[in-house]
């Protein structure tokens, strides 16, 4: 209170006597922190704030004004030019200008009432601090500048093989009043790519996800067109069935979105982990033989067929440069891989594809328009408007009394489509050391794939291969997410116009090397892993996809899990243990009286012990130990009697 009073006013003014102002100074004195005083008794060189050891501890205290009172971390560790030791005589002066002022007032600030402020130390540490700062911002924007490049040309660079095998090579395209290219797969593929990878960038936890059409699809849907050419082509009406077939791709969509999104809002992301291992790397291994064969009519431009006379066309002296071109340049990118270990070797192996052709091309002094080069390349097709895809939904005519005949491809579809999510969210959880939240990822998921589908689109998904490359190079934040969704969805409007300028060996090259490498981890390198039940079922999964189908294979998958559920489960013995009360007792506590009750009857219990899963696989073991255990008992019963 007397010090909050020596703050208001002027003492002198109040009449206070000359002893009460000693006392009232001798009273603020005694608050200074105890920091304050070894502060100031601290011998320090060349220190500004203390003019000798023998001036006394209260010089740190600087001056209260009307001005802004400053903290005490400035008070005490800021430099000022002049100080000065204080006596007796000058207690009686320690109002000045009407105000309070404490111990050890410089001068010069005495004269400007305290309103001077000194510079902070350490603010060229601080200005130092802040250009490494901006240094270190404008690093990590290049870093993740480049990187958004290297995406966006690793996205255009698949955009065109996966593009161009939506449709089986003899897929009617034209209709009657407009011609349709064969570049349309590419502009769906960049439009699925765009919405999955908007809606990733605004709802997914992960900075690096990267949305891209969902490619493990692309031989469902490839069953689906050839399926509905064959049925409106044995009546006629070929011409109703590229809209039919968008119609189907787009309601097969919606159903993985729906299905998506209701798994994770239920929160039963933890359903799909039940699917065994081995079904899913039968799945994988037809997945990848599909993508082999067509690599193969990518890089000749004939549909390929198991059937040997089909076969022996590609071993004609035409054809088979066509395609070992392309299967030397994959087995040379293995080859390359196990010396160099960057994650920018795959992306610019393809990139240096199509440079290298056209210096050769300079080089021997030939035309693209020359037959025998003209063959190496895709051919050149008018630039299709970026609203084509709706042209058709407007102009065509959808059959369909034919849909329902493909509702096995369409739960084919939805259930391998639900396998990807909780094998790609964990994988990219540990890559980027991000706590991953599947339910999440599943709802963002099925809302991307709803989009897509409302808007006449294929299925996407979070490619765990893009996601990890673009977070090895650097890549990451909100801000470059939505520029890759914002470019992706550039190129799709510019669409495919340079298309013939791309050598097939490039396509042809990526799909054979993928394919080749889903059928070496998904049939070769699980042989020594599995045992023979489960390997069995790889390989019989993988050779139902190839020669039967995609939808065939998943049935079969399905059965095969069940029979190998049940060998499995029939080996382990159900029965491990048999004891009679008497030998084995209860590991409850009982007292004596308890005890002597059940001594009597101890022999007329008969304990078996389970493990295991006991099923009707089993059920037979535990019934056998059971009647064993009767007769045994009735045995002794007539020789004790």
């Amino acid at each position: 209170p007397l010090r909050s009073r020596v703050d208001r006013g002027n003492m002198a003014e109040a009449g206070w006597p000359a002893p009460l102002r000693r006392a009232a100074s001798a009273l603020n004195r005694a608050a200074v922190p105890l920091a304050l005083f070894r502060r100031a008794s601290m011998p320090v060189v060349d220190d500004p704030c203390v003019a000798s050891r023998s001036e006394p501890p209260f010089q740190t205290l600087t001056a209260r004004s009307r001005s802004p009172r400053k903290s005490i971390v400035r008070q005490t560790f800021n430099p000022a030019p002049k100080w000065t030791a204080r006596s007796e005589r000058d207690e009686d002066d320690d109002i000045v200008d009407g105000h309070w002022h404490s111990l050890g007032m410089p001068l010069d600030a005495l004269a400007e009432s305290g309103t001077h402020r000194e510079p902070l130390l350490g603010a060229q540490q601080q200005r130092a601090s802040g250009r490494a700062a901006c240094t270190e911002a404008a690093a990590t924007f290049l870093k993740r500048l480049c990187a958004f490049m290297i995406m966006s040309t690793l996205i255009m660079i698949e955009c065109v093989p996966f593009g161009l095998a939506f449709f089986p090579h003899s897929f009617p395209m034209d209709l009657p009043s407009l011609p349709v290219p064969r570049t349309l797969g590419i502009q769906l593929f960049l439009l699925s790519s765009a919405i999955g990878q908007a809606v990733f960038a605004l709802q997914s936890r992960f900075e690096v996800a990267t949305g891209l059409m969902m490619c493990e699809n692309i031989p469902f849907m490839a069953e689906m067109a050839r399926d509905v050419r064959e049925q409106l082509g044995a009546q006629g009406r070929e011409d109703e069935a590229l809209p039919t077939v968008l119609v189907a791709w787009a309601l097969s969509t919606v159903l993985v979105g729906l299905s998506f999104y209701a798994l994770g809002k239920l929160r039963l992301g933890w359903v799909v982990g039940l699917i065994p291992p081995y079904i899913i790397l039968g799945c994988i291994g037809g997945i990848g033989v599909f993508i082999f064969e067509t690599g193969i009519e990518i890089s000749t431009g004939m549909p390929f067929s198991w059937r040997p006379e089909a076969l022996l066309e590609f071993l004609q002296p035409s054809t088979l440069a066509l395609w070992l071109v392309p299967l030397a340049l994959s087995v040379c990118l293995r080859l390359l891989a196990w010396k160099v270990r960057s994650p920018m070797l795959t992306p610019f192996f393809f990139v240096a594809i199509p440079v290298a052709f056209h210096l050769l091309l300079l080089a021997l002094h030939l035309s693209p328009a020359d037959p025998c080069v003209s063959r190496w390349l895709f051919e050149a097709e008018a630039t299709p408007d970026w609203r084509l895809l709706w042209l058709i939904y407007e102009q065509g005519t959808v059959a369909w009394d034919v849909l329902p005949s493909q509702l096995p491809t369409f739960l084919a579809l939805t259930s391998f489509s639900l396998i990807h999510v909780p094998i790609n969210v964990p994988s990219l959880s540990l890559t980027t050391d991000i706590a991953a939240d599947i339910d999440l990822e599943l709802r963002a998921h099925g809302v991307a794939n709803i989009v897509s589908g409302m808007v006449g689109c294929l299925p996407n998904y979070v490619c765990y291969s893009n996601s990890a490359l673009y977070h090895k190079c650097g890549g990451g934040g909100r801000f470059f997410s939505g520029a890759l969704a914002i470019a992706l969805f550039g190129f799709f409007v510019i669409g495919p116009s340079s298309i013939h300028m791309l050598p097939r060996c490039m396509a042809g090259s990526l799909l054979l090397h993928m394919g080749v490498e889903l059928v070496r981890e998904a049939v070769v390198e699980p042989f020594r892993g599995l045992d023979r039940v489960e390997y069995a079922s790889v390989v019989l999964i993988t050779l139902v996809m190839t020669f039967a189908g995609m939808t065939d294979g998943l049935l079969v998958s399905g059965v095969l899990a069940l029979l190998t559920f049940v060998v499995q489960s029939s080996r382990v013995p159900a029965v491990c243990k048999l004891a009679h009360g008497s030998s084995l007792r209860s590991s409850a506590w009982r007292s004596v009286r308890e005890l002597d009750l059940l001594a009597p009857h101890a022999d007329r219990l008969f304990l078996i012990g389970l493990c295991g899963s006991l099923f009707y696989g089993n059920f037979g073991q535990l019934s056998s130990a059971i009647a064993s255990a009767i007769e045994k008992g009735s045995k002794q019963q007539r020789a004790g009697g």
